[in-house]
């Protein structure tokens, strides 16, 4: 569940977390939002849905923006591919690939694809890939379901992972997948061999580990993700979530393609409640920024110093 999930309403039908609720801005009501509903939408809640969703990535995206004024904000902490393919299948029961890291408090492994070689072509969900915490045993935290052609397959993933220890496994009694061994880096620190691969992040050790023959080559990406960073704050910008609500909800009054009587408004009033709207939320955001030091994680977030100079003239 996402951490912003009915953290703020459209009105107390639906109870939010905060007791915020969009209807509290000027100018916002249950008809106004029906109004701006699509004629693909089936009714005002898919609306809301939509601007919600769109109001949070974009408080995101600005957020990011804020914070690069005041930290140095390292976003990509390293990228990889764990694997080479060898000429033999894998046979047995569970196999795959175990990434460890000592991950910052605000980083994620966001795996990007997998790639198999298959001896034979699997439907799904014949072909599944689950995603674990620590091991084969572990909670499930994804899996992906794919069909897959004899030969060389990438399955997208496009996931966040929070966890330090994460198995990526498969079933070979079931698919036939070509054993993998890992693949080198010649950057001069890391401890590796076919099975096990230890490195030097730069924030902590990170390891690939081949299990059971492997089978898998996974492209991930470990990086700093704002996000995470406004989830575990978030009731610190819950006023300025609201206030962008309103100014996604004003933009389509303005720019939406859906007029009527409930949504139009004259040149001299859309720019009264743009100013408005907009200078409530930068307001808003700034405050919630503005509090922080994150001492807890100076690896996604160190500060910029401050460098003052000093003209003499002769």
């Amino acid at each position: 569940m996402p951490c912003y999930d009915n953290y703020i309403t459209i009105n107390s039908d639906t109870p939010s977390r905060t007791g915020l609720y969009v209807v509290s801005l000027p100018g916002i009501e249950v008809q106004s939002l029906s109004s701006l509903t699509k004629s693909d939408q089936a009714n005002y809640l898919v609306y809301w849905a939509d601007v919600y969703k769109r109001a949070w990535d974009n408080l995101v995206s600005e957020v990011a923006e804020k914070l690069h004024d005041r930290f140095f904000v390292d976003l990509k902490l390293l990228a990889r591919e764990t694997s080479v393919f060898q000429t033999s299948y894998n046979t047995g029961t569970s196999a795959g690939i175990r990434l460890e890291f000592d991950l910052p408090k605000y980083a994620r492994i966001h795996v990007i694809d997998v790639e198999v070689w298959a001896e034979n072509a699997y439907d799904s969900p014949d072909f599944v890939l689950e995603f674990r915490d620590t091991n084969e045993a572990g909670e499930l935290l994804h899996s992906e379901s794919n069909v897959i052609e004899a030969g060389r397959n990438t399955v997208f993933i496009d996931e966040d992972f929070e966890v330090d220890s994460l198995f990526i496994g498969y079933d070979p009694s079931v698919v036939s997948l070509k054993k993998t061994e890992n693949k080198q880096y010649n950057i001069g620190y890391i401890n590796w061999d076919k099975v096990f691969c230890m490195y030097d992040c730069g924030f902590g050790i990170g390891s690939v580990r081949q299990i059971n023959g492997g089978g898998l080559n996974v492209n991930y990406v470990v990086y700093c993700s704002i996000e995470k960073f406004l989830c575990e704050n978030i009731n610190l910008f819950k006023q300025a979530f609201l206030w962008k609500l309103g100014v996604e909800i004003l933009s389509d009054r303005i720019y939406g393609e859906t007029v009527n009587c409930f949504t139009a408004l004259t040149p001299d009033r859309a720019k009264e409640l743009t100013e408005y709207y907009v200078n409530e939320y930068s307001k808003k955001l700034e405050n919630g920024v503005r509090g922080h030091k994150v001492n807890e994680d100076p690896y996604c977030f160190s500060c910029k110093s401050v460098v003052t100079h000093k003209t003499i003239l002769p």
